[in-house]
């Protein structure tokens, strides 16, 4: 089992910085604490909110140079948004899987290929943690192309080991770049989020699962200022996360699937030590187009998190048909 600690400043607003914990996927799952059958979740509201509209490689290395896929001629319109008729099987799967009893979270499933989506919030909104990233860099790119410039070279190279490995230092340059919690908000109103707030501290940023599908979504078809070919660009890094970063969407992921893949993990020390853990990507695929996210908090510690996450992304899958 293979341990390496990252530290690093979220945003420059936080003395000492946040810390975050990059453990081996060889790590094995603690077990959580079962909910009662047919119970509803501890921290669900009297209605959850339904939004209706929009083998890894080696863990020694990741890869050194991810290729953009080529640019392409602009993608029709989105599928109009319809519910999934079997949302009420979802929610009833997501009831039964064990979870601690501090655990709050919340799925968002969209299939490109029909416009069906769904999302289940129970705690909205949920602190981002590294998931931020890709909205950095999504802001960056859209704030170097309203100066009529790509970016720079420094930028490239920052860009790639803030969403391959998850590096804290080079998060918070793009985010300055990017015009701080300014820019990533501005970003957010461009796109039409009604759920998810910049801080000043970038991983503190709050947002909703069905927030997550607009964003995901915008990286294939472009949108709030991002265009296509530069939504393939994050993809491409997104495709290429190292070995030890692929769980989460990865772990939901069949034979023959393409993961595109950004988390996020945090110890909230004003949560007693508890882990924020959430993932959020593309799954791609002969007779998939899945953009899917989920957000939680409260975990005992990372793994028992990302055993859970797993679980309800696997639960979506299997109850969608998706």
């Amino acid at each position: 089992m293979s341990r390496r600690l990252a530290m690093a400043l979220f945003g420059g607003a936080l003395a000492g910085g946040l810390v975050e914990l990059i453990t081996d996927r060889t790590l094995g799952p603690e077990p959580v604490a079962s909910l009662p059958t047919g119970s509803a979740p501890a921290s669900a509201p009297a209605s959850a909110s339904q939004q209706t509209s929009a083998a890894p490689p080696s863990p020694s290395a990741a890869p050194t140079s991810p290729t953009a896929a080529p640019t392409a001629p602009p993608l029709p319109p989105a599928p109009p948004a319809t519910a999934f008729a079997a949302e009420p099987a979802l929610r009833a799967a997501l009831t039964e899987i064990p979870r601690g009893k501090n655990v709050a979270f919340g799925l968002g499933v969209l299939d490109a290929r029909t416009g069906r989506r769904v999302a289940v919030e129970v705690g909205s909104p949920f602190e981002m943690a590294s998931t931020v990233k890709v909205d950095i860099l999504v802001a960056t790119y859209v704030a170097a192309a309203a100066r009529g410039r790509g970016l720079t070279a420094t930028q490239r190279a920052q860009a790639s080991t803030m969403i391959r490995n998850s590096d804290n230092a080079a998060a918070t340059s793009l985010f300055r770049a990017a015009g701080r919690a300014a820019g990533l908000n501005a970003l957010y109103r461009a796109l039409g989020l009604t759920g998810t707030t910049s801080s000043s501290s970038w991983g503190l940023t709050t947002t909703t699962p069905a927030d997550r599908l607009v964003v995901l979504d915008a990286l294939t078809r472009g949108g709030g200022g991002l265009r296509p070919e530069h939504g393939a660009e994050i993809l491409a890094l997104m495709r290429s996360v190292a070995a030890s970063q692929r769980w989460g969407i990865g772990g939901a992921a069949a034979a023959g699937e393409t993961v595109a893949v950004k988390n996020g993990w945090l110890p909230r020390s004003s949560q007693g030590g508890r882990w924020i853990i959430s993932t959020s990507g593309l799954l791609t695929g002969p007779d998939t187009d899945l953009r899917l996210a989920v957000c939680s908090r409260g975990h005992a510690s990372q793994a028992a998190g990302i055993t859970f996450i797993e679980k309800v992304l696997k639960a979506a899958r299997a109850s969608l048909s998706v």
